[in-house]
């Protein structure tokens, strides 16, 4: 029962996030991670063999998720 609460709790902040607003932002085949951008906001999701697939939101800061925009421009500083 615990792991389909979590679950649930988990999808909540996508609710309002349809297919338009996920986009994958860049990948890396060796170490399994793939950046999205949903609804203007990065998330991080870890391959399944290591975390089962969970999505994790970037922050900048203690309180601020970071943007897509932002991300975006710092990947091209690289």
């Amino acid at each position: 029962m615990k792991k389909i609460l979590l679950t649930a709790l988990l999808l909540v902040p996508f609710a309002n996030a349809n297919s338009k607003n996920i986009e994958v932002l860049d990948y890396s085949f060796d170490a399994g991670i793939t950046v999205y951008c949903i609804s203007g906001y990065v998330f991080v999701e870890l391959s399944n063999k290591k975390s089962g697939g969970a999505l994790t939101q970037v922050m900048r800061s203690t309180s601020e998720g970071m943007s897509c925009k932002y991300y975006m421009k710092e990947l091209s500083k690289k």
